[in-house]
């Protein structure tokens, strides 16, 4: 794409037409091959192609389509060029007259019809021509976004599509933005979840710290973040429960019955959690036994044990972990599956009225460690990773804060979807063996 993007600069997008074809139908076909490995029927090309293009904190792949790069690499190289193109050439005006049509036509393009408005943006364009690229691509992302989500495979429940009312939750857990920084970390917590939904897409692989993927994993976390349909319809569950599994494989993520993964995507996400203690020298404990959580609920032990048990020498910190599902059909009609990251916020005050009394008669402090599988984290769970990557950053030699929190939110944002994944991926069609059945490994 870099290649691309200096040819559409110094090139007027018609004259790359057919290039800008080719290209596309291939991203498309790979895309496709990826995500569905040769069931066409499952992928629909423009919403899929389209969405896939959006950044990553937009809930897209961040994958860059030519056809947009077309739209605005050559108006912002004339832009940033402006005044090298006067000094060449003193016969030529800096006036911004002759680019007020270009600007115009694009701000058009992705929506903004408003006199007003068009005025003000392309004022903004045409003062910060260092900028110009990055607005005119952000403007882009935005009206695809919101034309996105117009569409009925994401706002309205049609049967003949099988399109789930889930989808628009969690559509708008992309929504959610990181909250501003706490003043000191002593605050109280912020009355917002922090999104951890993409991160994990930027994680390296790394098998020895957990960080890796099958195949088959990485398809049905793909599936599941494009809203790629898993199954047939009247698919049976096959974790012996009686009900039917949607075609997008919600019901899987919140079964009761045998066989349904729930305790290995807890210890999926502990197992990460676990780690990055470790690492930041908390002197962490895993399952430990403790006798302030109450009786245990499955009889192997008297005391239900601390999912971790960290010291320091303020005390001892018993921290618990839940991941929860506002994606299950019961859910669907209350606020848990109409507001992101509710669900994960009121299961970490449930848990703190339950156990935090009990804790502190122990001489403990107890911090709920709550995520929902749209990868929205409660507050307390946030302000857990903040202190792991203060303690990483001041033990470790060179490495700032800033790439400590982001090192941490990449494991848990991994190790969230590969749980999902994990309980996703009996779904799957057969696969098909296509050319690009090989690019998810």
């Amino acid at each position: 794409m870099p290649q691309l993007t200096y040819s559409f600069r110094v090139a007027p997008p018609s004259a790359l037409q057919e290039v800008t074809r080719l290209l596309e139908t291939t991203l498309l076909d790979a895309l496709r091959w990826i995500m569905v490995d040769g069931t066409p029927l499952q992928f629909d090309a423009p919403f899929h192609l389209s969405l896939s293009s959006l950044p990553l904190r937009m809930g897209g792949l961040g994958i860059t389509l030519p056809s947009d790069v077309g739209q605005f690499a050559h108006i912002a190289c004339d832009i940033s060029t402006l005044s090298l193109q006067c000094m060449l050439f003193p016969t030529l005006s800096m006036s911004d007259g002759r680019l007020r049509p270009l600007c115009d036509k694009f701000l058009s393009s992705v929506g903004i019809t408003d006199r007003k408005k068009q005025r003000e943006t392309r004022a903004l364009i045409l003062t910060s021509a260092h900028k110009t690229q990055f607005l005119m691509s952000d403007l882009l992302s935005r009206f695809k976004r919101l034309q996105l989500a117009r569409h009925a495979y994401l706002h309205q429940w049609t049967p003949a599509r099988n399109i789930l009312p889930q989808h628009s939750l969690l559509w708008a857990s992309y929504d959610v933005q990181p909250p501003p920084p706490r003043a000191s970390p002593e605050d109280a917590d912020l009355e917002a979840p922090y999104p951890l939904h993409s991160q994990w897409l930027l994680a390296i692989p790394n098998p020895r710290l957990g960080q890796k993927m099958e195949p088959l994993e990485f398809r049905a976390a793909l599936a599941f973040r494009m809203f790629v349909p898993l199954c047939p319809p009247k698919t049976s569950c096959g974790n012996t429960c009686v009900q039917e599994v949607d075609i997008f494989g919600y019901h899987a993520l919140s079964c009761l019955g045998k066989g349904n993964l729930l305790k290995q995507r807890h210890e999926v996400v502990l197992h990460a959690l676990y780690r990055l203690t470790c690492a930041a020298g908390m002197g962490a404990q895993m399952n430990a036994k403790v006798t302030c959580l109450g009786p245990s609920v499955s009889g192997i032990t008297q005391f239900r044990p601390a999912d971790l048990l960290l010291s320091s020498r303020k005390g001892q910190e018993c921290v618990d972990l839940t991941i929860t599902s506002p994606l299950s059909q019961p859910k669907t009609g209350s606020i848990a599956g109409r507001v992101p990251g509710h669900l994960a916020m009121s299961s970490a005050s449930a848990k703190r009225k339950k156990y935090d009394e009990s804790c502190e008669a122990v001489g403990k402090t107890f911090t709920p460690f709550s995520v929902d599988v749209c990868g929205l984290a409660d507050p307390a769970a946030s302000h857990l990773l903040q202190r792991i990557a203060s303690r990483m950053a001041s033990s470790s030699d060179g490495s700032s804060y800033a790439k400590c929190i982001e090192l941490c939110r990449r494991r848990i944002s991994l190790a969230v979807q590969l749980a999902v994944a994990q309980q996703l991926t009996y779904l799957l069609l057969p696969t098909r063996k296509g050319p690009f059945s090989n690019l998810c490994v």
